[in-house]
């Protein structure tokens, strides 16, 4: 089934989440064949380690090296080959597609809170001001904050179906009789009630012949 992510449209099996393989669309809505990861040309911009493309369901990607020993957390899209206007020296700018368009950002993303709707350098917004930016980007980390907060929050609220384990299944089934079982108890019990009624009854007296 096709689904829309925050990269765009996707693939998606419709038995998720038994099932979560997906698959990235482009802009013809025709499916885009992942391939392997490669090595990138730019240094991861928290430990400076190398960094890799990948493919996934929501499209290319970037990851640190790191991420897989748990050394760095960094992951970003795919840079375009711009700099960050306020943060040239580590950001690069990525592109971002929602629901409304598509627009860039700063893979430095909740820390830096430069965007741009165009990639023309004259019509690009300039970098603001140490204070402006300070003020914008503590906003962006509060705001991330509650949306994260929120998530959680529906998240362990959410009910969970009421599915007894395996193994307390097979004891349940275990302990009850089957009817094959039960009926043949039933049987066995009226065969010894029936039994002892016989030995309770007085015995008949042999009948005398006739002289």
């Amino acid at each position: 089934v096709v689904k829309w992510g925050r990269n765009g449209k996707f693939l998606a099996c419709p038995r998720y989440p038994e099932c979560k393989n997906a698959m990235p669309l482009n802009e013809e809505g025709q499916p885009v064949l992942t391939s392997e990861p490669t090595e990138t040309a730019y240094a991861c911009p928290k430990c400076g380690g190398v960094t890799i493309q990948k493919n996934g369901p929501f499209g290319p990607y970037i990851d640190c090296m790191n991420r897989e020993s748990g050394a760095c957390d960094f992951r970003a899209g795919v840079p375009i080959g711009i700099a960050c206007p306020e943060e040239p020296e580590t950001g690069q700018l990525v592109e971002k597609r929602t629901r409304r368009g598509t627009f860039y950002g700063c893979w430095n993303y909740p820390h830096c809170s430069y965007t741009s709707n165009t990639l023309e350098l004259a019509k690009m917004p300039p970098a603001r001001s140490l204070e402006e930016r300070a003020a914008a980007n503590q906003k962006l980390l509060e705001r991330s904050l509650r949306g994260k907060a929120a998530f959680a929050s529906r998240k362990a609220k959410a009910p969970t179906p009421a599915k007894a384990p395996a193994a307390s299944r097979t004891a349940a089934a275990a302990k009850a009789p089957s009817t094959r079982t039960t009926a043949a108890a039933k049987t066995a019990a009226t065969k010894a009630t029936a039994t002892k009624t016989a030995a309770k009854a007085p015995a008949k007296a042999p009948a005398r012949k006739a002289s």
